[in-house]
């Protein structure tokens, strides 16, 4: 099994299209934004896999992205 690249809060937000902040309020209160891992104090990171699983969803669904 192959681990999965973790990826911190920038470049989901570059992923994404959205601020910093976006990402953080998503994370907080939609809940089919995959959880971010806290690895140490100060270092929070998403699983890449998640992101694009999500992204690609989000897609499908015909849905547009929007802030909270």
């Amino acid at each position: 099994m192959e681990a999965s690249q973790l990826i911190r809060v920038p470049t989901v937000a570059a992923m994404l299209s959205v601020s910093r902040s976006t990402v953080w309020r998503w994370s907080k209160f939609k809940p089919e934004f995959p959880r971010p891992i806290k690895i140490s104090t100060g270092v929070t990171a998403w699983k890449l896999d998640e992101i694009q699983a999500w992204l690609e969803g989000r897609d499908q669904g015909g849905n547009k992205m929007k802030q909270v």
